[in-house]
């Protein structure tokens, strides 16, 4: 059990002589400022958190006879995390805005070996593995968010069920080891999670003409709500046309449950030869199949518009995902003085269940789900009060008009989808050099191809530029001021009828190549070591990590040259370093050996380039149910991405007390980041803002102190640290542990 404390500070909301003044030009008095500050104040606070978990183990091993044995294995999970799915000490959301997450796992295996002669052995496996909710307010950047979460309301996320049977064989003959083998899962998947069903207001201002932050905006939507000022104060009240104030509002609605089928093939076969006593040759191949389920909800009419792209009535078929695999291993030097290893192979991933679900329930209509994305200037009324424009604090109850409508999204697979292939290869040379200790030194590669992206097709072809010039920045890596650059701008749709329209593509190539170097010692004199120290770059065009697919991962819709780049798992710099030491210590006096014997104490100390990052433009233009991005096309905008260095030491002390000869009792002490060390885990990214065109060129002005200061923001300059730990690199710990053995 472990039981955090969370305490959010309110530094943010100490505004600016420009904020209080762009509140007063808006008529929000101070009385009105401290009103909505109080509020927000309320919100915040301690909240005791706590994550509960339960394993349990059983396995059963039965030797039937000389040449059966059967085994049966069941594990058992629930875990319960009581207002603590986000697990960080300090979080940005109200105390009532939490949410609390409950897991249930239960895998059974099964095993039955048979060996019917001393060369065949044929193994088995068979295993089965709006109800009166407020929206979310989100204010940015690094404000509070408060009300629904989105993510709340998860039933089943997934409830997913596998059955696997595996079978293979093995031939002994001659000089040659024979294995073949055939695979197949049958995995039902059943999600019952519809995130956003409550809507969610997002508050951060992208320009810096008349904008002065999220916190002011919502102040001013805060106190012009829809019951007490007709249409908001944007942006002021004395203007001709007065809007609300948020910069965008979303929704999610219909289909919440969604069931389906995947099947997994496979099989495989694989020689393994000894053509001499410090030779081995292997060699094989194996063929992977998935097949996906039907389409449950397709939209002809979104068909006949895309069907040259991506379709929502066809899954795609990948039949030719077969992979050749081939090694060696080389003892130049003789058995036990060394070894040289290559290796080369080409390996298939599968389509993740939440990419198969996004493509199920997302395809426009109202029997399935739909996802809409409103802004001020979106003419539709608020359902909550007659005859008023849609503004804070309101949320649809039921499908929304044909104006909002409009603006869902949908997600297709792409006509071209294949599974990603990855090829792989590997040589590595390993020798003693003396006192126990073994030198190992390997280069990797990996070349990988048909990567998963996403982009939106419903974006009719760029008919003009925009030109933009970075403004400060001087001293940054990778940005010069005063430097112009032109992109393409895209103005409108192929279609108003609907929103973005995600196509799921393969398109993408990555690149990872590494040199590691390791020196390890086995247990001698009571000490053993391990030392290892990496280097990598990997380079990709901005893959998809996650499952579910993104709206639009790349900066132009009609090329994804603009995104390559270093790829966001790109860590140049690891090293890692542990050992293990049992004293072993002689005396005459058998109760100081007793003593001073049976402790084991073992250290790991880690430290890796820091995640990298990329330059971040906030402000720009935007299409129908679209992202607010410079070019319009709702993408990815980023500079050169850079990185942070991190450290972590971790420590373990525990000692063996031998009760007799059956029972042993371990007691462990074991402390986390001993020293203390703060591991940032994130940091501003808000590196440009658009500013106001002059001429024909816009500005993209960098936020550094100077410029946040001159633009009367209370936020972090660009680079500042906004996070400190993870659940992996957090404050230090020590936990104690005991375990009996029999």
């Amino acid at each position: 059990m472990r039981r955090s404390r969370l305490r959010a500070t309110l530094a943010f909301y100490s505004l600016t002589a420009t904020q209080r003044a762009l509140l007063a030009n808006r008529g929000v008095t101070s009385a009105k400022v401290n009103a909505a500050l109080n509020y927000l104040d309320s919100l915040t606070g301690e909240v005791d958190r706590r994550d509960d978990q339960t394993i349990n183990f059983a396995k059963l091993d039965w030797q039937i006879s000389a040449r059966n044995r059967a085994s049966a294995q069941y594990n058992r999970t629930r875990s319960a995390v009581p207002s603590g799915l986000l697990g960080a000490a300090v979080v940005d959301r109200g105390v009532a805005s939490l949410g609390s997450g409950y897991t249930k796992i239960d895998a059974v295996a099964g095993r039955w070996t048979w060996t019917p002669s001393a060369r065949l052995a044929l193994p088995q496996e068979p295993a089965i593995g709006p109800g009166g909710l407020a929206p979310e307010i989100a204010i940015g950047p690094n404000g509070l968010a408060f009300g629904t979460p989105a993510g709340v309301g998860r039933r089943a996320y997934p409830d997913e069920r596998r059955v696997q049977a595996v079978d293979a064989a093995t031939w002994s003959f001659g000089r040659h080891l024979l294995q073949a083998g055939v695979d197949f899962s049958v995995v039902h998947d059943e999600v019952d999670a519809l995130n956003n069903t409550a809507g969610t207001f997002q508050y951060d201002s992208g320009a810096t003409n008349g904008r002065a932050g999220g916190l002011v905006d919502w102040i001013t939507d805060y106190t012009f709500n829809v019951n007490a000022y007709p249409n908001g104060g944007c942006p002021s009240i004395n203007a001709t046309v007065h809007l609300f104030c948020f910069r965008s509002f979303t929704q999610s609605f219909g289909q919440q449950a969604v069931a389906f089928n995947t099947q997994e093939w496979a099989g495989f076969v694989q020689d393994t030869w000894r053509p001499r006593a410090n030779l081995t040759v292997h060699a094989g191949l194996r063929y992977e199949y998935e097949l996906l389920p039907l389409p449950q909800h397709p939209n002809d009419a979104l068909d006949a518009l895309f069907r040259d792209r991506g379709a929502t009535s066809i899954f795609p078929e990948d039949r030719n995902n077969f992979g050749p695999r081939v090694g060696a291993a080389w003892a130049p030097f003789g058995t036990g003085r060394g070894v040289v290893r290559i290796g080369y192979g080409v390996y298939y991933g599968r389509v993740p269940g939440a990419t198969v679900r996004s493509a199920l329930e997302n395809t426009a209509q109202a029997s399935s789900a739909t996802h809409v994305r409103i802004t001020p200037s979106t003419i539709t009324t608020c359902p909550q009060v007659a005859g008023q424009g849609f503004g804070y604090v309101c949320t649809y109850l039921s499908a929304p008009p044909a104006a909002v409508a409009s603006t869902t999204l949908a997600t297709v697979f792409s006509r071209r989808f294949r599974t990603p292939m990855v090829q792989q290869g590997t040589l590595a040379v390993e020798r003693g050099v003396g006192a126990g200790v073994v030198a190992s030194a390997t280069y990797l590669m990996n070349i990988d191809r048909q990567l998963p992206g996403s982009v939106d097709v419903d974006i009719a072809p760029s008919t003009g530029t925009k030109t933009f010039q970075i403004q400060g920045g001087t001293g940054a890596p990778g940005v010069r001021d005063g430097e112009t650059f032109v992109l393409p701008v895209y103005t409108a749709r192929v279609s108003d009828s609907f929103g973005t329209v995600t196509a799921v593509t393969s398109g993408v190539a990555a690149s990872y190549h590494a040199v590691a170097l390791e020196a390890r010692r086995r247990s001698r004199g009571g000490l053993e070591f391990r030392a290892a120290w990496t280097w990598s770059k990997a380079i990709d065009q901005g893959q998809n990590t996650g499952a579910t697919p993104r709206l639009n991962s790349q900066l132009d819709p009609f090329t994804v040259e603009y995104d390559k780049g270093l790829s966001r798992l790109n860590f140049p710099h690891k090293f890692v370093a542990s050992a293990v030491w049992e004293p072993r210590v002689r005396a005459t006096e058998p109760w100081v050996q007793r003593a001073a014997n049976g402790w084991t104490v073992t250290g790991i100390f880690y430290a890796t380039s820091g995640r990298p990052y990329s330059y971040e433009i906030v402000g720009g233009t935007r299409l129908a149910g679209g992202r607010e991005i410079i070019n319009g096309s709702g993408g990815a905008v980023y500079l050169p991405t850079v990185g942070r260095n991190t450290l972590r030491l971790d420590m373990r002390m525990g000692r063996v007390v031998r009760v007799n000869e059956r029972v042993r009792v371990r007691g462990g002490v074991e402390a986390f980041n001993v020293a203390n060390h703060v591991n940032y885990s994130g940091v501003e990214q808000r590196a440009f803002l658009v500013g106001t065109p002059v001429g024909r060129v816009t500005p993209l002005v960098f936020q550094d102190a100077a410029a946040v200061a001159a633009e009367g923001l209370n936020v972090r300059p660009f680079g500042g640290y906004t996070a400190a730990a993870t659940n992996l690199a957090r404050e230090r710990q020590v936990q104690l542990g005991l375990e009996v053995e029999f």
